[in-house]
């Protein structure tokens, strides 16, 4: 839980709404202290309907505009396509898939139910 902007919201790792596609989930990067394994990136996004939500992210690597155009078709659910930012392949999410799925969306409603947050 965090405070946002007067509003007590819950973090949601994204990692429960995003199928994920690796054999081995991550882990902690080599010489990394335990301190910085356990620090939390978060975004917040404001969805159509004014709410915001929390997802922890496993590291922002940065902040870029970029025009969303020739995206390369989606890999998988709740994501919009891919396209290369400074030198990497990035998939561009669609959040608000994400999160109308009623069996990811149960994730994020169980946790706004445990912050007392009505949906």
């Amino acid at each position: 839980m965090v405070q946002y902007r007067k509003e007590i919201l819950p973090i949601t790792p994204l990692a429960n709404l995003l199928d994920e596609r690796r054999a081995k989930r991550r882990t902690p990067e080599a010489g990394q202290s335990d301190a910085a394994a356990e620090k939390i990136s978060a975004v917040v996004i404001r969805l159509a309907d004014s709410k915001d939500v929390i997802l922890e992210v496993h590291r922002i690597l940065g902040i870029v505009k970029v025009a969303v155009e020739n995206l390369t078709p989606p890999s998988r659910p709740g994501v919009r396509g891919s396209l290369v930012i400074q030198e990497r392949v990035t998939e561009l999410l669609d959040i608000e898939a994400l999160l109308s799925d009623p069996q990811r969306r149960n994730t994020l409603t169980t946790a706004l139910v445990a912050a007392g947050v009505e949906n």
